[in-house]
């Protein structure tokens, strides 16, 4: 109990308490010094707490590398306008209210957090996109935060890619496939009660008519596809 808790204890401390000098607030640090700490108390010697690291950091890496990735592979549909075009075919898809409104900017977030696999990269970019909408719907910045940082970390353990599962499976050590096949009910569901939680935002409201779709899904992606056929 004693390798948990003072550990975790240490983290907390150090991440939270701003007033201790040098390290208060600071994340990296807090979690060095947790690592170090459990090490320490269970026992290990340096070779081992040395190998431990590497074995950390190894199975890790591709989460980094993911990151990276993923942001420049978001930015780049965001530039060939394809998040754009998702999010309006969407928008004019699920109607001229604000609940349609969310309903197109939760599918947007966790259709992009999906494929690019990255909570990060779809919160930031695609973000970008909707915040404005959301804006004119006049709701408070936390609901914003809340309805941007859920719709990309559900989009993040959704299947295909689904970050989240194969690293819990990669840090246990088992095989993912059949987590993968359950994550399909289980993150949909998820993400219909984030959706149907989201609408009391926007109770007794009427849609901005600057934020009313003037074109049907068709036309829109009729009028992507000329666009880049005329190019």
């Amino acid at each position: 109990m004693v390798e948990i808790g003072l550990p975790l204890a240490l983290l907390f401390v150090i991440a939270l308490v701003k007033k201790i000098p040098w390290i208060g607030g600071e994340i990296r640090i807090a979690l060095l010094v947790a690592a170090i700490s459990s090490a320490i108390i269970s026992g290990l010697h340096l070779d081992e707490t040395i190998l431990a690291f590497i074995d950390g950091i190894d199975r890790l890496s591709w989460v980094i590398m993911l990151s990276l990735f993923g942001s420049i592979y978001a930015e780049s549909q965001v530039k060939l306008g394809a998040m754009d075009t998702t999010l309006n075919s969407l928008r004019a898809a699920f109607g001229n209210s604000p609940k349609g409104l969310i309903t197109a900017v939760f599918i947007t977030l966790i259709i992009g957090g999906s494929f690019l696999g990255d909570a990060i990269a779809a919160a930031t970019v695609i973000g970008f996109l909707v915040i404005h909408s959301l804006t004119e719907l006049k709701l408070k910045p936390e609901q914003i935060g809340m309805i941007i940082l859920l719709g990309a970390s559900i989009g993040s353990i959704m299947p295909p890619i689904t970050q989240g599962v194969f690293l819990s499976a990669s840090l246990v050590g088992v095989n993912p496939n059949p987590v993968i096949k359950l994550a399909f009910i289980t993150v949909t569901i998820g993400a219909v009660l984030a959706i149907l939680e989201s609408f009391r935002f926007v109770r007794g409201q009427k849609m901005p008519s600057e934020l009313i779709p003037e074109q049907s899904v068709f036309q829109i992606l009729m009028g992507r596809h000329l666009f880049r056929f005329s190019f």
